[in-house]
């Protein structure tokens, strides 16, 4: 049995407030982590292929577990308590990341411990985001979806800046490699925080699994062999009904497949960049940090016009209009000629990004129903999460091969061509066109629209 959303408005306030603390504590867990791991590695004395396998690994054995992870939210009906336990593994695999330097007498290889525990940190991770999804779907209405994610990515920018620039201070003081682990060991404290504001959601619970029939109360319910069969039953009908979501669902078909498409364009290049930054522009780690900063801020920038015109409009109309900054990533860095001018760059992109994001997730949620939406979001986690994983692993061999400039080539045309791909065959019936005046502010407009 699903578990029910939250029967009142004032649950679903505090619901929404609560979330908003758990994204702001956990972004900038992410942001003291997640940017800094490739100039980690190299320190670590990575090659680009491992780079490409430390950004590949994690995604592929995450998104692999993901229609599993769907079967079994909808199986125990427990959404809260999957994503707490998931966190809390996934916060202890950073803590491994910090102990990995300790490490360097024993004769152990630096750079694959470090892998594995970003692997298992990614594997973990991800066995949340089917019931996730759906708790976001339940705490949120439908027609202000697009406000609230905006405002939530607001404020979670906020901190994740602060995050950013923190761990960039903290590495250019304390150096390789005490600066990177004071970093994830900050990452892994507020991590810790963000679980504890994510408990407070209040998510009303049913569980799924009943006492067997005519089984008095108190019973020994022990799983038979026959409630084995039965669950191993309900597992295959459940992948079954995976395949059926995917091929039933036309427009869903649609999307996951230019999702692939466009996830591959992406990863190809995008795990690169900071690797281009250190290695043929000659950044340092904290000058990489002021590039994620003014990525950080675009995106808080962007969130609350984004969010605007998404509900206004409809999130195709807004994934149109972000993919061009998004698509267009690779091919600024490009034109950056030193260092210092990197943020430009950052800027552009995470503007771009930040619409497109916004406006996925919600669309992702508008075409699947309400009905085993874990298991709609499960099936498009995994044929989108392992493309995107594979995708890093080649533009690594492919940087070996023929340089980093090469692969971000290659990475901006495919992006382009994957976007128009999206744009011709994907529909949205909510989504309407939009005028260029539309794109103004709402200050500005109201502003062109006074007499004289």
């Amino acid at each position: 049995m699903a578990e029910r959303p939250p029967s009142s408005w004032a649950q679903m306030r505090k619901a929404m407030r609560y979330s908003i603390w758990d994204g702001m504590a956990a972004n900038m867990s992410e942001n003291m982590f997640g940017p800094f791991l490739a100039l980690f590695a190299l320190g670590l004395g990575a090659s680009k292929a491992q780079i490409g396998l430390l950004s590949s690994l994690p995604g592929l054995l995450g998104n692999l577990v993901q229609i599993p992870a769907a079967v079994l939210t909808e199986r125990l009906g427990r959404r809260k308590l999957i994503c707490i336990l998931a966190g809390t593994g996934s916060r202890l695999c950073i803590l491994a990341a910090f102990f990995v330097p300790f490490m360097e007498n024993k004769g152990v290889p630096l750079v694959a411990l470090f892998i594995g525990a970003v692997t298992l940190r990614g594997l973990v991770g991800s066995l949340n985001v089917p019931a996730w999804t759906a708790i976001m779907a339940d705490i949120t209405p439908k027609e202000s979806r697009g406000s609230f994610f905006g405002t939530r990515n607001i404020l979670s920018s906020l901190t994740g800046l602060v995050g950013t620039l923190a761990a960039g201070w903290i590495i250019r003081v304390y150096g390789f490699p005490g600066g990177y682990q004071w970093s994830f060991f900050a990452a892994f404290i507020l991590g810790a925080l963000s679980l504890v504001f994510f408990g407070q959601i209040p998510v009303e619970e049913r569980r799924s699994r009943q006492p067997r029939e005519g089984a008095p109360k108190g019973a020994d319910n022990r799983p038979s062999q026959q409630s084995l069969r039965s669950h191993l039953d309900s597992v295959r009908g459940k992948w079954q009904r995976s395949i059926e979501a995917f091929s039933s669902q036309r427009n869903f078909r649609k999307y996951c497949l230019t999702s692939i498409f466009w996830g591959f364009s992406v990863s190809l290049g995008g795990p690169l960049i900071s690797v281009f930054f250190a290695e043929s522009l000659g950044g340092s780690a904290a000058l990489w940090s002021v590039c994620s900063s003014a990525g950080l801020i675009a995106t808080m920038v962007g969130q609350r016009y984004w969010g605007r015109l998404s509900d206004h409009f409809g999130p195709k109309s807004v994934m149109v209009l972000g993919g061009i900054g998004a698509a267009s990533l690779p091919l600024v860095w490009l034109a950056i000629p030193v260092p210092e001018l990197g943020f430009i760059a950052s800027f552009i992109g995470s503007f771009g990004w930040g619409g497109y994001n916004l406006a996925a997730f919600n669309f992702l949620l508008e075409l699947t129903p309400d009905e085993n939406r874990p298991t709609y979001v499960g099936v498009y986690n995994t044929l989108v999460g392992v493309t995107t994983s594979v995708a890093p692993l080649v533009g690594g061999l492919l940087a070996e091969a023929v340089g980093l400039r090469w692969v971000m080539l290659i990475s901006g045309v495919l992006r382009f061509t994957s976007y128009f791909v999206f744009v011709r065959n994907v529909d949205d019936t909510r989504s309407t066109p939009m005028r260029p005046s539309d794109l103004l502010p709402l200050t500005m407009k109201s502003r062109r629209n006074l007499p004289g």
